[in-house]
């Protein structure tokens, strides 16, 4: 496979043409120019290819300079191809000239990134540290993000294309219904002090507040959220807070980008809603509308050991909700019980 890999990425760093012959298998990989992206200074192409039967994705991405040639990145499936976007994203919003960040793709090419910024404009440089760079605009990188959350049906064909010949398995939810959800690979159950212990094995970081970590999750760094059963120590749901954005394109942008990742992993949703309220239903003030509590922007899932929501907040921050069935149900359970004895 990596042999095959290492003649697409050169045949398409050259755009030549778009055909190559597998020299180890004998086979033809037809990889297919799926978008393209022009201006601002930046260019780069997103290709796909069937490799061995894997979906694999490559974005090439224009040197802009004669004498370097232009850079090819295997990156993998849908779900790492999105991750790879949001991971350059982080950087230039982190706008820090001094540091420099890698990447390794599925051929192990250990590529360093590189931001810059001169007035408002932000971009990084990606090297594999020989021969190859390629420049990307952060008007390149939107553009990109944007195609990923308009394309996600791309989840559900590879999906398709890996499982056509396998016969169906359930989800890990319904092989054990009785179970607890899980956070991050965590069941969300125990002690407080138990589950912050579980989530630091998963490189989560604890700070001065009991009930809250932060870490990286679902491809951003977020402010993790523990909440416990009323009157009693055990975990009964975790919220993922992002940081906000204050550009809605942006923000609604990631907002889609994140329920076609979950979609792609827990089928249709049980509800969703996309609701602004009057004055601002059908205007352009999105922004005002979630700031003045006039819009609610959620996605849902139910599933057998709890549920998964993900909404926009009036902050601008996308929320990420995992609320565990069992536990759950003795929390309200004590509610009621609360309210009972104080009527």
């Amino acid at each position: 496979m990596k042999k095959l890999l290492l003649a697409l990425c050169a045949l398409l760093a050259s755009a030549t043409t778009l055909r190559v012959q597998a020299q180890s298998s004998g086979e033809k990989s037809q990889p297919e120019i799926i978008h393209e992206f022009q201006g601002a200074g930046s260019s780069y192409w997103l290709a796909k290819a069937d490799v061995n039967g894997e979906i694999v994705y490559f974005l090439i991405i224009d040197s802009g300079k004669r004498h370097i040639q232009n850079l090819s990145v295997a990156v993998g499936g849908y779900k790492q191809l999105v991750d790879f976007g949001q991971y350059i994203s982080d950087i230039i919003d982190a706008r820090d000239d001094t540091k420099s960040h890698s990447y390794h793709d599925l051929l192990n090419q250990n590529l360093t990134i590189i931001s810059s910024t001169r007035g408002v404009s932000k971009w990084v440089t990606i090297s594999d540290g020989h021969t190859r760079e390629g420049a990307l605009t952060n008007a390149a990188l939107k553009n990109l993000l944007k195609f990923l959350a308009d394309h996600s049906q791309l989840a559900d064909e590879d999906a398709d294309d890996a499982t056509a010949d396998l016969p169906a398995s359930p989800s890990s939810a319904e092989t054990n219904p009785a179970g607890h959800l899980k956070f991050a690979g965590v069941e969300i159950d125990g002690t407080l002090e138990q589950f912050r212990s579980r989530l630091a094995e998963k490189g989560f970081k604890a700070t001065n507040q009991s009930h809250l970590m932060s870490g990286r999750f679902a491809g951003r760094e977020s402010q993790v959220v523990i909440y416990c059963v009323e009157g009693k120590d055990l975990v009964r749901m975790v919220v993922a807070v992002r940081p906000p954005d204050e550009n809605w394109t942006s923000l609604y942008a990631n907002y889609k980008q994140l329920v076609e990742l979950y979609r792609a992993k827990y089928g249709k949703p049980s509800n969703s809603i996309y609701k602004f309220e009057y004055p601002f239903d059908g205007s352009e003030m999105q922004m005002t509308a979630l700031k003045t509590d006039k819009a609610s922007i959620l996605t849902a899932w139910k599933v057998p050991n709890g549920m998964i929501l993900i909404s926009i907040s009036n902050e601008a921050r996308i929320m990420i909700y995992y609320t565990d069935k069992l536990n759950n149900d003795v929390h309200a359970a004590n509610e009621q019980e609360r309210i009972i004895d104080e009527i």
